[in-house]
């Protein structure tokens, strides 16, 4: 049965491993192919023309927003708000429709900040503060701040000259487009990111290997977890039923399996379990036959053998007596007890040969309409001097019974509980009917001396009496009488609390 459990689980190996080559290719040629379709020479060349065009349109920004600088920087309106910053204000609407938002900081000779002109929309444009300002506004040269910010704002320092003599300077903040300033940040991104591709090619494609491997590890380890698993489950029943079919072979009828389970392996241990009961029944069925058989073949012979010489031993009994003339009084008195003891023991055997005879060849049942209340009062009223209790119910429909048979029945209870109460020296008897399950139950119970398990394992068999002047017949005519009306007999028994017999009888 091992080999049953190997062959499963090389079998879930075996289909696990299977398709791991042309799963590995398939994967690996979709793997490439999508490489291929996003990173090829037509996409390279998209990014990068992409990425110059964004390029030379930022730089022409700059030029442009440098251009600016300067014409603001040479405006009248800048000469005179540094000549003359508490009374003159500016104006660059013309600037405004032309440039879009920017912010100016214009600034004096003694490089103090004079005022701001902010055009366009509202920007949260960056902070100079003086020293850093002071980097750029002593220069006597256009050029371009670096910061932070930047491509967000592009600021450029520009010196204001008059007659060949800084008189002032000022510093220009102006913001790209922002849907120029998101497209060219996703082109950059984009583009690295396609680079980045171009040269981890050869690394991807070694981790994608590596991936694909590890997880496909990974669930070969789990097919051979469950593989182990319900092959466990599959051939431990099987095995235990091998187990089980051979201490059956062996005789042990008694051997039932565990069944732990509802699926269909489940449902074939409890079927074994029912069939050795069933075997077990019927051969307990057939030993009882068998027993039954011998002992009425046995009591039939005896009987048989028995009886044709009881009838000329009592005849010859008889002429001895009466052929006897002497007038010898003692030696007739030793004659008369002789015979008179011959004979009672030619009546027992007689007794003996009828009861033999009558367990041999039982009666063919004669079944009627039966009240078995009314059955159970009159069998009582023969023994009215016994202390008997009596709780019937009322709903017991007729049966159809041998009612002379279940009369020898209740006879046969009657006079083995009272000879056992006698022996105790006092007790009572208790019968009861009821229905239960289609079934009509008579319960007949005493309080006498009760019997040990020995005598109890043995009291249906013949012959088996503890009684000193018993046959051993009765309750085994009764266990054939029970049978013979298609219901069951039980006893329990305790030494020195009684015995109570149950009959089951089908409605």
């Amino acid at each position: 049965m091992r080999r049953i459990q190997t062959k499963l689980l090389i079998s879930i190996l075996f289909i696990t491993l299977l398709p791991v080559y042309p799963l590995y290719h398939l994967v690996k040629n979709f793997f490439v192919q999508s490489l291929e379709v996003g990173y090829n020479k037509n996409v390279e060349r998209a990014l990068e023309n992409a990425s110059k065009l964004s390029s030379e349109v930022f730089k022409n920004f700059r030029s442009e927003t440098a251009a600016l600088s300067r014409e603001i920087s040479s405006a009248p309106e800048t000469f005179a708000l540094v000549k003359n910053p508490k009374k003159i204000s500016v104006n660059f609407e013309e600037l405004d429709e032309k440039f879009g938002a920017f912010r100016v900081l214009f600034y004096g000779s003694d490089n103090t900040l004079l005022r701001h002109y902010v055009a366009g929309d509202h920007q949260t444009y960056p902070v100079f503060y003086d020293a850093e300002s002071a980097k750029y506004i002593e220069n006597s040269e256009l050029s371009f701040i670096k910061l932070e910010e930047e491509p967000a704002f592009i600021s450029i320092f520009s010196p204001v000259v008059k007659s060949g003599q800084r008189v002032g300077s000022l510093i220009l903040s102006r913001p790209p487009p922002a849907k120029f300033l998101a497209q060219s940040s996703h082109i950059i991104e984009v583009n690295q990111m396609f680079k980045a591709i171009g040269i981890l090619r050869n690394e991807l494609e070694s981790s994608f290997i590596l991936a694909f491997f590890v997880i496909y590890l990974g669930i070969t380890i789990l097919a051979i977890g469950l593989g182990l698993y319900f092959s466990r489950r599959i051939s431990q029943p099987l095995i235990a039923l091998a187990e089980g079919t051979e201490k059956v072979a062996a005789g042990d009828l008694n051997y039932r399996m565990q069944v732990k389970s509802k699926d269909e392996v489940g449902k074939l241990m409890a079927a074994f379990n029912v069939m050795i009961e069933k075997v077990k029944t019927k051969q307990e069925q057939v030993v009882e036959l068998e027993k039954k058989a011998a002992w009425r073949e046995m009591a039939r012979i005896l009987a048989h053998e028995i009886k044709n010489p009881l009838t000329p031993m009592q005849l010859t009994i008889q002429q001895l007596r009466d052929q006897y003339k002497g007038d010898d009084p003692v030696f007739t008195e030793v004659l008369i007890e002789c015979t008179e003891i011959i004979a009672d023991e030619i009546a027992a055997l007689q007794k003996l040969v009828r009861a033999f005879g009558e367990f041999a060849r039982m009666p063919d049942m004669q079944l009627a309409p039966v009240n078995l209340n009314e059955l159970i009062r009159d069998v009582r009223k023969l023994f009215y001097d016994a202390d008997v209790h009596l709780d019937l119910a009322a709903e017991i429909p007729t049966l159809q019974l041998d009612d002379e048979q279940f009369r020898r029945i209740l006879k046969n209870f009657f006079k083995n509980s009272l000879e056992s109460i006698d022996e105790k020296g006092g007790g009572n008897i208790s019968i009861t009917t009821q229905i239960e399950n289609n079934f009509v139950l008579v319960n007949f119970k005493d309080s006498g001396n009760g019997m040990n398990s020995d005598v109890l394992d043995r009291i249906f068999e013949p012959h088996n009496s503890t009684k000193k002047h018993g046959m051993g017949l009765g309750l085994a005519i009764v266990k054939r009488i029970v049978h013979e009306h298609g219901g069951t007999i039980s006893v329990k028994s305790k030494p020195g609390e009684g015995t109570e017999f149950l009959l089951q009888l089908k409605i």
